[in-house]
């Protein structure tokens, strides 16, 4: 085995413990061994956030009263926002503390705040959104991915809940803060008590710990004593108005207000040049004419986290009696698959935030200002013809017999990136042409391939199946097929998983711990498996750097001691655990090995184990 960096071998145990993508997992607390750092932090122009409402479960949706603190907003919107607050170097509000559960929304006292951006009806894969994703993932409750340009996704097959009292499935602001610091830049601690633990203790995670505000200054830097906050408000809070902001350390001159959501283009509107009063007490600003329900916040002219204050609910009254009406479109036909983009036209679309094509919403839209709304038809059915609606607070357009899906339109793929990967699959490609909608399979030689993703009417990406060393065509089966020859080379990579020796047999016989996937570290993907234990049980995966030849608890212990470390866990009620990972840079050439313990009452010792498996980096 080659040397490397310590810095190396904790980057690859942060992999295999699921970085990319970063899962809460319930299991019982372990030793405190201090907070991990992911290696990313958000810029001021990064901290903004969105929340895509699409949680299917109205459970989630179950807080209709909105809190003091987050005016306009209920449910999976105000758990998400509330997630984010309790990271702040500043409560929202009066801090007046979470209904569910009576903790105080807290304060990580760095300099640090996050902005909210309102909602949005796009399940585009643009930076810093919540949203939910169909289905599940055997123990993974949600991940982050994207590092400073993060996307947080949540598995609807889980029982979202979210107060008020006592929460009954899984806690989405506990969750949410969780996944909230992963997108701060922190990675997993086993500090007892914390946010940042693997695992999910319900909500206790809304509360961040000693440890987790200690690794939140570690990258952003303690409070700063010139960091200006905001203390009140006053209105009124209609476009147009002078809005009054109360608060302390904004400077003599050239503030800045930000104003986080905007009707028209959700994006922060900013006003400069803003001088304040009373000794850097107060500042007087004209709300923006398209201002929208969002935060408000001051910036004094400096730059970086400590010169930016917190971020404060700002509800805006927009005129009411204004309902939209719809014009006409850019174009009155197209595919039935759907992914046309177009426009609508009429009059009053400032804050419309719903956009449907017959029953079914649009996949994205934006409004392009009172008159414009650009977006992308949803599939339909050949030749239905169909209403067009838009809706906001003050009413409804229908258009009716608007549209018509008048024709199938034949796939057509040209290009494939990246054109080589390996032998075991698992190979993530994006598929590009001229149409690429309707698709049914993409066939490698034949075999379909896995977890197709349509991206736009030109792109998807699918990952690929196991096939020999070769070369092969890729065909796209969709109306009629395209067909790209010879387009992906399968190539044999060094490396790979090793099975070291059986483990210890339980109520399911010994449990079968294997790996599959691309081991490249940056481009592979690959994934950790784990079946056959009790359903619902705790235990420990114990990691290391060397294979070792002690015994622990009746049977045999394929990592070496000292363990690099040691992580809870939890089968599902399968009594299986899938960890997905990416292979840092750095990790070329490292072997890692790894085993999984668990209470068993039926296994020799009261404990059963798996299989040591072994990962040989290439």
């Amino acid at each position: 085995m080659r040397t490397k960096t310590i810095l190396a071998s904790l980057g690859l145990v942060a992999a295999l413990m699921g970085t990319t993508a970063v899962s809460l997992i319930t299991a019982e607390p372990v030793p405190a061994e201090g907070y991990s750092l992911l290696g990313h932090n958000l810029t001021v122009a990064k901290r903004d956030f969105r929340v895509n409402n699409n949680f299917a479960d109205a459970a989630a949706n179950n807080n209709t009263t909105p809190h003091v603190d987050y005016p306009g907003h209920t449910g999976a919107v105000m758990a998400i926002w509330k997630g984010h607050a309790e990271w702040g170097s500043d409560p929202h509000g009066t801090g007046g503390g979470d209904p569910v559960g009576g903790n105080v929304i807290g304060s990580g006292n760095a300099n640090l705040d996050f902005s909210f951006q309102g909602t949005t009806t796009s399940t585009g894969n643009f930076n810093h959104t919540h949203r939910v994703l169909a289905g599940s993932s055997g123990s993974t409750l949600a991940y982050m991915t994207g590092g400073s340009n993060w996307h947080i996704r949540y598995y609807e097959g889980w029982t979202w809940q979210d107060g008020p009292g006592s929460v009954g499935g899984t806690d989405l602001q506990g969750v949410a803060c969780h996944e909230v610091g992963h997108a701060l830049g922190l990675g997993h601690t086993n500090a007892g008590g914390s946010t940042m633990t693997p695992f999910s203790n319900g909500t206790a995670d809304r509360s961040i710990a000693t440890d987790d505000i200690n690794g939140l200054q570690a990258i952003y830097g303690a409070e700063a004593g010139t960091k200006p906050h905001i203390t009140s408000i006053s209105g009124p809070f209609t476009p147009g108005s002078t809005l009054t902001i109360n608060g302390t350390n904004f400077s003599d001159a050239n503030n800045k207000v930000w104003f986080t959501n905007t009707a028209d283009t959700q994006t922060a509107a900013q006003v400069t040049g803003v001088s304040s009063t009373g000794g850097g007490t107060q500042v007087q600003v004209v709300i923006p004419a398209n201002a929208a329900k969002g935060d408000v916040l001051v910036q004094r002219n400096q730059t970086g986290h400590s010169s930016l204050s917190n971020a404060w609910p700002l509800n805006v009254i927009t005129a009411s009696g204004d309902p939209p009406i719809i014009t006409s479109l850019s174009q009155s036909s197209g595919p039935n698959a759907g992914y046309t983009e177009m426009n609508i036209f009429g009059v009053g679309f400032t804050g419309v935030h719903t956009v449907r094509f017959g029953d079914d919403d649009v996949i994205t839209f934006t409004v392009e200002g009172p008159g414009n709304i650009a977006c992308t038809t949803p599939p339909g059915t050949l030749n239905d013809v169909v209403a067009v609606t838009v809706i906001d607070d003050d009413g409804t357009s229908v258009l009716p017999s608007a549209y018509t899906y008048s024709f199938n339109q034949m796939i057509d793929v040209d290009s494939i990136s990246p054109t080589s990967g390996p032998t075991t699959g698992g190979t993530l490609v994006m598929v590009e042409g001229p149409n690429c909608v309707p698709i049914f399979d993409c066939n490698f030689d034949g075999t379909p391939g896995t977890n197709i993703d349509i991206l736009s009417a030109s792109a998807f990406t699918v990952e690929t199946p196991a096939h020999a060393a070769g070369t092969v065509d890729v065909e796209a089966d969709g109306f009629g097929f395209s067909t790209l020859p010879s387009a992906f080379t399968y190539v044999e990579t060094e490396g790979g998983f090793v099975d070291l020796g059986p483990g210890l047999v339980g109520v399911g016989g010994p449990p079968n711990f294997t790996g599959s996937g691309d081991l490249t570290p940056v481009t592979g993907g690959f994934t950790l498996s784990m079946t056959g234990a009790a359903p619902s049980t705790g235990g420990m995966w114990w990691i290391s750097l060397s294979e070792g030849s002690n015994e622990l608890l009746c049977g045999p212990l394929y990592p070496s001691i000292p363990f690099l470390v040691g992580v809870a866990v939890i089968t599902d009620g399968n009594g299986d655990i899938i960890i997905p990972g990416v292979i840092p840079a750095g990790a070329d050439g490292l072997s890692i090995v790894m085993q999984m313990y668990f209470g068993d009452t039926s296994g020799p010792c009261g404990v059963t184990s798996t299989n040591g498996l072994r990962v040989d980096i290439p």
